[in-house]
C-alpha cells in the first residue's frame, strides 16, 4: 500500500501516470494497492520496466525544462542510470525532447546534457549512442540537427557520428 500523503508532488506525477498507463484501479481511501506483476511472463515484466523507466526518463527531463535543478537530475542518473545501456536510454530521450521543443528549451536541453558530461555524470559515448538511434529512427528538424551536431562537435563527440556529420558538412 502507498500512502500518498507521503509522496512528493513529483512521485504522485509519476505513480498517476503508471497508473493511467496499465489500468490499475485506485482504491479512494487515499491508498493505492498495486499488484505484483507475475515473474512467470517475463515480456510483461520487461515492458512494465521499460515504460515506467521512460515515464521517468521524460519526467525528470520535464521538471528540469520548468524548474531547473541541476541536481535533481544528477541524483537520479547517479541511482536510477547506474548501466551504459540506461544512461544511452536517458540520452535518447533527452535528445527526442530537445527536437520536440522550441529553440529556447532545446538551448535548455543542450546545456543540461553539456553539464552532466563536464561533471562526468554523463559520457561522450552515450550521447553519441543516443543521437545514433534518434537519426537512424526518425526524420529530424535540419536546423535542430545541425545546431545538436554542432554541440556534439564542440563537446569532442564525433565517434560514430563521422557519417552524420559528413551528411551535413561538419567534418572540417
Amino acid at each position: 500500500m502507498i500512502n500518498l500523503d507521503k509522496l512528493t508532488f513529483r512521485n504522485k506525477v509519476l505513480l498517476k501516470e503508471l497508473i493511467n498507463k496499465i489500468n490499475i484501479p485506485i482504491i479512494i481511501n487515499k491508498k493505492i494497492t498495486i499488484p505484483i506483476i507475475n515473474n512467470s511472463n517475463n515480456d510483461k515484466k520487461k515492458n512494465y520496466e521499460n515504460n515506467h523507466f521512460e515515464t521517468e526518463i521524460t519526467n525528470i527531463y520535464e521538471e528540469y525544462l520548468y524548474i531547473k535543478l541541476i541536481d535533481e537530475v544528477k541524483e537520479y542518473i547517479k541511482e536510477e542510470c547506474t548501466s551504459a545501456k540506461k544512461k544511452n536510454i536517458f540520452c535518447k530521450y533527452g535528445i527526442i525532447i530537445y527536437f520536440k521543443v522550441d529553440n529556447e528549451k532545446s538551448k535548455t536541453i543542450i546545456n543540461l546534457l553539456e553539464k552532466l558530461i563536464s561533471d562526468r555524470i554523463l559520457f561522450k559515448s552515450n550521447l553519441s549512442r543516443g543521437f545514433n538511434y534518434i537519426e537512424n529512427k526518425n526524420k529530424l528538424n535540419k536546423g535542430k540537427t545541425i545546431n545538436f551536431l554542432k554541440f556534439l562537435k564542440k563537446s569532442g563527440i564525433t565517434r560514430g557520428l563521422e557519417n552524420i556529420m559528413g551528411k551535413y558538412n561538419l567534418l572540417k
